[in-house]
């Protein structure tokens, strides 16, 4: 079921969420609340349906599977941050699945009349994607989540969708994360900040591109926002922009289109980043734009961002219990799956300080 709904975009997530959270994950129960929220919730009332609808969409471990409107409308919020939502032209495959991968190309060529043909194969092999799960969780007491405002509805919907889109760009594309398009890829050494070194160094990523037969007219480039908004204002010695078409939120770097991502910024390197530079239509891409929603009391979690597991009996530590502090976790998880068609398809400028 496809449901539009003139609502802020995020509030009916937000809503779906709450009303999980304040019935402890029972979906019925869910409904039911949402049923009594009619007065309130008129702009968002197709959440009731969806939720009576969505008994059969849980998942084996107590997951709901989010609605189709539900789950555009976190995806939406995530694609200002998801590369995988924004950038056009990747090669779509299903997930979990063998798939061809070419790793070298037929030619074709001229032949004078009389003389013999040169043959060319193919080289390929046999790729699965594997879902990378990403997963958005936070806490709040279940006072706070009854007796939100629709603002509160609203940011908790909105941030849920945010932090998809972060974590997703950063399992991506962050050359330091296994798994990434770039992790393995070739990496060329930033020379510097100036004019000149800086088109040397872009100079040598499409000569590493066009040697690769990957497709510069196809190719875009993925960085931060601050070495976008530098790019932007460099000045050749005649006093005009050098490349008057890139700004902090994107544009084109001579004519190949940029994608701004802040997972491109090192952690340990405040001042450090990267550059990729790739083309799409040589990265596989798996994503069937499903979202598992999950919110409840009955449950024990870490309360950190860094949540491990204690050595030697898998069990995780410094539990926090949901029920005994009146809290209520929820849960937000997207699955996708990329890999590199072609090794030769992703080159990276590193220890970029600009």
């Amino acid at each position: 079921m496809t449901t539009v709904s003139l609502a802020p975009r995020g509030l009916a997530a937000g809503r779906f969420i709450k009303a999980l959270a304040v019935a402890k994950g029972d979906v019925m129960g869910a409904a039911a609340y949402a049923a009594g929220q009619w007065g309130n919730w008129r702009d968002t009332s197709h959440i009731e349906l969806e939720l009576k609808t969505a008994v059969g969409a849980m998942t084996g471990d107590g997951d709901l599977v989010a609605p189709s409107s539900i789950a555009a409308d976190l995806i939406e919020l995530a694609r200002p941050r998801s590369l995988i939502d924004r950038i056009p032209g990747f090669r779509i495959v299903p997930l979990n699945t063998w798939v061809i991968r070419f790793s070298g190309d037929v030619y074709a060529s001229t032949v004078a009349e009389g003389a013999p043909k040169p043959v060319s194969k193919f080289a390929f092999d046999r790729v699965q994607l594997d879902p990378i799960k990403v997963t958005a969780m936070t806490v709040s007491t279940d006072e706070l989540v009854r007796h939100a405002d629709p603002s509160a509805e609203l940011g908790l919907g909105r941030e849920l969708g945010r932090a998809l889109g972060t974590k997703g760009d950063l399992a991506f594309i962050d050359p330091d994360r296994a798994g990434s398009i770039t992790h393995g890829a070739t990496v060329i050494s930033s020379s510097g900040s100036s004019l000149a070194q800086i088109d040397a160094d872009l100079r040598s990523m499409f000569a590493y591109l066009a040697a690769a037969d990957a497709q510069l007219d196809t190719a875009v480039f993925a960085m931060t926002a601050t070495t976008a908004a530098y790019l932007g204002t460099l000045r050749g010695s005649g006093g005009a922009l050098a490349y008057p078409n890139i700004n902090a939120r994107g544009g084109t770097l001579v004519g190949i289109p940029v994608f701004i991502s802040a997972a491109l910024r090192a952690s340990g390197s405040p001042g450090e980043g990267a550059i990729v530079l790739f083309d799409p239509a040589q990265v596989l891409l798996g994503d069937g734009g499903q979202i598992r929603l999950a919110a409840g009391t009955d449950t024990s979690i870490q309360m950190l961002d860094n949540p491990t597991n204690d050595s030697g009996t898998g069990t995780a530590t410094s539990m926090v219990s949901m029920f005994q502090t009146n809290s209520v976790a929820m849960r937000a998880e997207r699955w996708a799956g990329w890999k590199r068609a072609s090794d030769t398809a992703v080159v990276v400028l590193d220890n970029v300080q600009y």
